[in-house]
């Protein structure tokens, strides 16, 4: 070992040199003429010390220092001997330079510097934990709302799916109708744009949302399928895990060879993780389907806004899985269905605006092709995250609350701010006599700057902590079903402490730069600064006038809230449940399927807390069914030759169990069933509008080529959307309609859910194989209509509190100082005759003036904002003049509580103590 480290030493200086002697060339040839013989000289003495008492720590430091001083010098010394070059003539001696290792020597004096600032104040926050702990919190507060916003919006709009090549050229394809996008396409639409484009490498189209009962090695369960054209998984570049992924024999032959590919956690819950899963049998629906693929970990598609299914099967297998009349992939006389949904990837070097202008050229010939299909539409293509439908209301309101967080971190801000201030004022003589010693102004701002980015770094630590926790939460509360999970990560933690970091500095810099400017004599005898005064006074006021933003907007948001569920929908949501069942996924025909209903009707009535039960196909806000009749004797408006209106299944008793009143006939009975004579209930539009100042009850209609009589007229009620105009709507009997996919309507005596696994259980007992598809309650169905007035006042409402209670920080720190500042003339005051009452009203006019002041701004600031929320409004104005006198008197009241205290303590000043302080 001894020769070892003998022969050691000496090999390791001599290989450290013979670099250094390398990297010395970079340097220029007269630099080197000048100070190269030093430097090696000063390396190799270097060397040696720092091996003999470092070892190999010691050479690595010193590596360290070296590249770092190598890295900073090279370019400034080749630029100045460059620039001596173009300046002087070749013959003088280049100006002589400072060797390497004093710039190194200086280098390393700053660092030193800087950690000896960070040293003092660590000590000197500690010193304080009071001021350490609020401010941190404080600034955790606005950093963590920003925080979560971020992780929100980066995992939306900027993340890139998982296991999708470039998705930045992916498109979506739209049918367009008025220049408005549709979110789906017709089957022979796709396959014609598939075929025709010149701007894509590969179309796909798909079909989400559906239910399937699977049986595998791992037992029985309900899944979420999606039906795929062959291309999916080839154009979005995945590459499957196990297996291969569909290819155009999959799906070439309508109901063909049943293939599937399964998701990686169908695999693993299902299969155990099965190795041999290639090639086992999966049944779905009574079906049986080979797995040919296992799709990767974490693929979820390419939208953040569709839940990724299951397994995904071949598009054609739809008339095996869902069998029925209706011709899905062809164009039918009298019909047209618009049921995919379709994605495209570019072709290198092609934009979106020329892949709209192809889609656009497609669509117009097939309007000139086919009028009774696609007349008077188009076709486009826009970016790929995201479904028309949800595009708009996301970035909206996406952009709405980072406003919100933004205001909330500025008022965060000035309270930082106001702390320093108030911290600077405090140590007013300490930083004078620090500089009548000697301290230069750079040192004083340095130090005070580091304390603010130590403030900042705990602030951003926690913030990221705060986020970790809220971001699942808030992306919860909107009115949207995400497939991503909003956790944190180390972007957003970088993002979270550079944001902090970069706050406490900036808002450290005023409280530095006046510690950097006093008047040393002044501050020593008085420690008062007036210009802080005002610079506190003015933070304060734009605390509460950005304070009184945030509430006006959520007292408007709350109020519209109120507004929404206040409004009569023509039906009761209140102990409502909803329980759905499919029985075509299940091998039902029609007579089973009725049995089945008659049956189940029974049972559920007779479960305790149940007062009555129905049936229903459409449920209120969650879907839009619509056809077309025919009245007897009555010619349609406009030369049509029928009448459009909305369609509802619905089984006997319906609109007792909803609530709806029939304002003239009979409900539905379990009479009116298979071979019974046809009977339609109308709403009171269908009524006036098609046999007006009549009786409607037994006229005949005639609805999808079925005979019926009129036996009930019932009262408009709302069924798509909330606050839409009364619409004509009718109901056919579920016991005469094919029944297969339906939910059973329960009114409960008490909580809906407390009654939900005694209805299952008694569709259990009938057919334990048939599962159910969904449950909810009517009030659930509401809440999803009004979910972004409910996100807009709940999350507005929530920040809003924020930014009051930290506007209320502000004010009451304010005071609560200059109750401290002005100890000594508050017991002079007080000595000389002033009464108590005075000095505290005295303190307390200051509060309320400087609240009155922030509410002015701030009430003139939402008036000139209000026009930006009204999407977000419902049943209210932006200007709603009831909210604009509530939140005015609110703040004011809440300015008075905060100045209270501080007046308090000022009346509570003793002179004879004041007097003796300094």
């Amino acid at each position: 070992m001894k020769t070892a480290d003998r022969t050691g030493v000496p090999r390791a200086i001599e290989w450290s040199l013979q670099l250094y002697a390398v990297l010395l060339r970079a340097y220029p040839k007269r630099f080197l003429a000048s100070c190269g013989r030093e430097m090696k000289d000063a390396f190799a003495a270097d060397l040696q010390r720092a091996f003999r008492y470092g070892r190999a720590f010691g050479v690595v430091r010193l590596w360290l220092h070296t590249l770092y001083d190598f890295v900073t010098s090279v370019v400034p010394e080749r630029v100045g001997f460059a620039r001596q070059s173009s300046r002087r003539p070749a013959s003088r001696e280049p100006r002589h330079r400072a060797p390497l290792r004093r710039r190194r020597r200086e280098t390393l004096d700053m660092f030193y510097d800087f950690m000896q600032d960070l040293r003092y104040g660590f000590r000197t926050l500690a010193r304080t934990p009071t001021f350490t702990a609020v401010a941190i919190v404080i600034l955790a507060l606005g950093i963590g709302a920003n925080t979560t916003m971020f992780t929100i919006v980066n995992s939306l709009f900027f993340e890139p799916p998982p296991h999708v090549a470039e998705p930045d050229r992916l498109v979506r394809l739209y049918t367009t109708h008025d220049r408005t996008q549709a979110g789906a396409l017709s089957y022979p639409d796709f396959a014609y744009y598939r075929s025709n484009n010149v701007v894509f490498d590969g179309v796909f189209a798909y079909s989400q949302g559906l239910a399937l009962t699977a049986i595998s090695t791992g037992g029985s369960t309900q899944i979420n399928g999606w039906l795929v054209s062959p291309g999916y998984f080839d154009v979005l570049g995945v590459r499957m895990a196990m297996g291969r992924p569909f290819v155009p024999d999959d799906g070439r032959v309508p109901g063909g060879e049943p293939v599937a590919v399964i998701s990686h956690r169908f695999w693993r819950q299902s299969f155990g993780e099965d190795s041999s899963v290639v090639g086992a049998t999966l049944t779905l629906n009574g079906h049986p389907f080979t797995v040919i693929g296992v799709a990767p970990e974490g693929f979820r598609g390419a939208s953040p806004t569709e839940m990724p299914p299951e397994v995904w099967l071949p598009m054609t297998m739809r008339s095996v899985l869902l069998p029925t009349t209706m011709d899905y992939f062809n164009r039918v006389e009298g019909t047209i269905l618009y049921w995919v949904s379709a994605m495209a990837r570019l072709k290198p070097g092609v934009s979106i605006e020329q892949a709209q202008a192809n889609m656009e050229a497609l669509g117009l010939y097939l309007a000139e092709s086919f009028v009774e299909w696609n007349g008077g539409k188009s076709a486009t293509a826009a970016t790929y995250r995201f479904h028309a439908r949800d595009r708009g209301s996301l970035v909206t309101m996406a952009g709405m609350l980072a406003v919100v967080v933004a205001i909330v971190l500025l008022i965060a801000s000035a309270n930082i701010a106001i702390l320093l201030l108030a911290r600077a004022s405090a140590r007013a003589k300490e930083m004078g006599v620090r500089i009548a010693l000697g301290a230069g102004r750079g040192r004083v701002i340095r130090q005070m700057l580091t304390e603010s980015l130590l403030l900042g770094l705990g602030g951003g630590v926690l913030g990221f902590v705060v986020a970790f926790w809220s971001a699942g939460l808030a992306a919860n509360l909107m009115p949207f079903t995400f497939a991503v999970q909003f956790t944190p990560d180390l972007g957003v933690l970088t993002f979270a402490i550079g944001l902090a970091a970069g706050t406490a500095m900036l808002f450290g810099c005023m409280p530095a730069l006046q510690a950097s400017r006093m008047d040393v004599a002044s501050e020593i005898q008085r420690g008062r600064s007036p210009g802080r005064s005002l610079m506190r006074n003015a933070l304060v006021v734009g605390q509460v006038g950005l304070s009184v933003l945030l509430v006006t907007g959520a007292v408007l948001f709350a109020r519209s809230l109120n507004t929404a569920r206040a409004i009569d929908l023509g039906f009761e949501t209140e102990r409502r449940l909803v329980v759905g069942v499919n029985f075509r996924n299940h091998g039902y025909d029609r007579s089973r399927a009725m049995t089945f209903i008659e049956a189940a009707l029974q049972r559920i009535a007779s479960v305790p807390g149940v007062e009555a039960v129905s049936t229903v196909q459409m449920i209120p806000f969650m879907g839009k069914w619509m056809s077309d009749f025919t009245a007897s004797g009555v010619t349609p408006p406009q030369g049509r030759n029928r009448f459009d209106a909305g369609f509802n299944s619905v089984g006997p008793d319906y609109f007792g169990t909803m609530g709806i009143p029939l304002v003239a006939g009979r409900e539905f009975t379990v009479q009116d069933g298979v071979g019974a004579p046809g009977v339609v209930i109308v709403n009171e539009v269908i009524a006036a509008t098609v046999w007006p100042g009549q009786d409607a009850i037994g006229k005949q209609v005639r609805v999808s080529g079925v005979d019926g009589t009129v036996v009930g007229v019932a009262r408009n009620a709302t069924y798509y959307n909330l606050g839409e105009e009364p619409r004509a709507q009718f109901y056919i009997p579920t016991l005469q309609d094919d029944g297969f996919s339906t939910a059973f309507l329960v009114r409960t005596a008490g909580l809906p859910l407390a009654s939900l696994r005694s209805v299952q259980n008694e569709i259990n007992t009938l057919d334990p194989n048939l599962a159910v598809s969904r449950t909810l309650t009517m009030e659930d169905a509401l809440d999803s209509e009004i979910g972004r007035y409910r996100v807009s006042a709940t999350l507005v409402s929530l920040f809003g509190f924020l930014a009051l209670l930290l506007a209320t920080v502000g004010l009451y720190g304010v005071l609560s100082y200059l109750v401290v500042q002005r100890t000594r003339e508050i017991g002079i005051r007080v000595a000389l005759g002033a009464t108590r009452a005075s000095v505290g009203a005295t303190v307390l006019a200051r509060g309320m003036k400087l609240a009155a002041a922030g509410i002015v701004i701030g009430v003139a600031g939402a008036l000139v904002s209000a026009k930006f929320v009204t999407s977000f409004l419902y049943g209210i104005s932006p200007r709603d003049p009831v909210t604009f006198i509530i939140v005015p008197i609110v703040l004011m009241a809440v300015a008075c509580v905060a100045s209270f205290l501080p007046a308090r303590r000022a009346t509570l000043v003793d002179p004879m103590v004041a007097l003796r302080s300094d």
